[in-house]
This record gives structure tokens, sequence and C-alpha cells, in this order.
């Protein structure tokens, strides 16, 4: 799992809880949840987050909109 503030672009690819924790900006209390969710579930998360990168990160479903990309 990833510990991420909310308002960068990694907060794309983060699903809250799902494959990472996402941390409210200037917020120390959260990136410290953050941080012991990360590591009290690091277990529980890691087929879920292989399964979500295999489905999102498909080098078949990236080619396809890297070709749509070009030519649009």
């Amino acid at each position: 799992p990833c510990v991420a503030f909310n308002d960068t672009g990694l907060a794309s690819i983060i699903e809250h809880k799902k494959n990472g924790f996402l941390v409210n900006k200037r917020s120390e209390n959260s990136l410290k949840d953050g941080i012991e969710w990360c590591i009290n579930n690091i277990d529980k998360q890691e087929n879920k987050i292989f399964e979500f990168s295999k489905k999102k990160f498909d080098s078949e479903k990236i080619i396809s909109k890297y070709i749509n990309f070009l030519t649009a």
C-alpha cells in the first residue's frame, strides 16, 4: 500500500483504504493514520493491490489508450 497526499496526482490512482491511503493536506495526524493503516493492513491488501494494478495498468489497456490518444 501507498500513502499519498490527496491533492497530488497519485490521488487519481489510489483508492482510499483499498490500495493505499490518501492523506489530508497539512494534517500530521492523517499522515500518521495513513502510515499505521498501511503497516496494519499490508498482508490483507497485497492481493487486492495486485489485482487493482493488473486491471488498471494492463498493457493492452495502456496501448489502446495511447493509440486512441494519438488518433484523436
